[in-house]
């Protein structure tokens, strides 16, 4: 069961980041945050194994532009982390967006098999 608690957080927190950018966008319209730019910051994070950073700027990078190139990034991040189910959720969410996405397919297929804990990606 999901502690309450640390749900109630996590909203919040993600409620407030919403917030604090729509303030500097609205005072700073010469500011621009692109997701492709955040997302390519979360893959440097990845590659130097530094997960917990990684992971929510690959969801800010979602919420920036859901996209499939976002949630695939995402979907890699939590995979990386070890956060097998919210992969998953991630890369079905990264289909719904470009069905024809072979490699999130077969990171999905991969995910499915009981070894693919062990595997390295």
């Amino acid at each position: 069961m999901p502690n309450i608690a640390a749900l109630l957080k996590q909203e919040i927190t993600r409620l407030a980041r919403r917030e604090v950018r729509a303030q500097v966008q609205a005072s700073h319209p010469e500011l621009k945050i692109e997701a492709g730019d955040i997302a390519r910051w979360g893959y440097e994070r990845m590659s130097a194994g530094r997960m917990r950073e990684a992971v929510p700027l690959m969801r800010l990078a979602v919420e920036l532009e859901p996209s499939g190139s976002t949630y695939m990034g995402l979907g890699e991040s939590y995979e990386r982390a070890g956060e097998k189910a919210r992969a998953i959720e991630a890369y079905r969410e990264a289909l719904k967006h470009d069905a024809g996405n072979i490699i999130v397919k077969q990171r999905l297929e991969e995910l499915a098999t009981p070894s693919a804990a062990q595997k390295p990606h």
